[in-house]
């Protein structure tokens, strides 16, 4: 355990190599070390080593099956893998061991979008909502799926309140002038493009240019 949480003072320093070394002591000294693999895994993502992350939460699943972190983190890796459903899946099995796990449902509402499983991102989406009003990035997050159904009002009003809570929240903005080009309310949506343009959303300055002139 001591090399364990050597490993994480190293993380907090930014010396990923060296966490890593302490993470194989405490694995090696203790096989059966769930938590040191899982640890190791995270070092080794954060130095783009994908395949080996992939390994370590494995191993550190095989070993114990209650930790929702490692299925978290085992989801982040297989959609960089490109294994899009067996992210689902541990998204999945990180909200049956944590039911208010809000990153892992976030995240689980946008890999159902991803799958065309509009239906059920909605349902996590407003769980996101009911259980959090004051997070913007959860409104913003149902305004898309709403853009997805082509509702284009409701999704107008889910960016609105991102933006509500949320201040310059400059993606709110921008979604919000998308919706309301699309929704032929061409000014409104120019004005809300040119905010987010003015907060450094780059994606703005294109769009505005395109609609709404230079």
């Amino acid at each position: 355990m001591a090399f364990d949480i050597m490993g994480m003072l190293q993380m907090k320093e930014g010396d990923v190599e060296s966490a890593i070394e302490y993470y194989s002591r405490a694995i090696e000294l203790n096989p059966g070390f769930s938590l040191a693999y899982y640890n190791r895994g995270v070092a080794k993502r954060a130095l783009g080593k994908i395949d080996e992350a992939d390994a370590d939460l494995n191993a550190s699943i095989e070993i114990s099956h209650t930790i929702p972190n490692v299925f978290f983190m085992r989801a982040l890796v297989r959609k960089e893998l490109g294994d899009t459903e067996g992210a689902l899946n541990d998204y999945n099995e990180a909200i049956e061991l944590d039911p208010q796990y809000r990153d892992a449902i976030y995240n689980r509402a946008f890999t159902k979008k991803y799958l065309g499983n509009y239906t059920e991102a909605m349902e996590d989406a407003n769980a996101l909502v009911d259980r959090n009003p004051a997070d913007a990035a959860h409104w913003n997050l149902r305004g898309n799926i709403h853009v997805l159904y082509d509702n284009l009002y409701e999704a107008i009003e889910d960016y609105s309140r991102a933006i509500e809570v949320g201040g310059d929240y400059a993606e709110a903005y921008y979604n919000r002038g998308l919706a309301q080009i699309m929704s032929h309310r061409i000014p409104e949506g120019c004005r809300d493009l040119e905010v987010s343009a003015e907060l450094g959303y780059r994606q703005a300055i294109q769009v505005r240019n395109h609609f709404c002139g230079n």
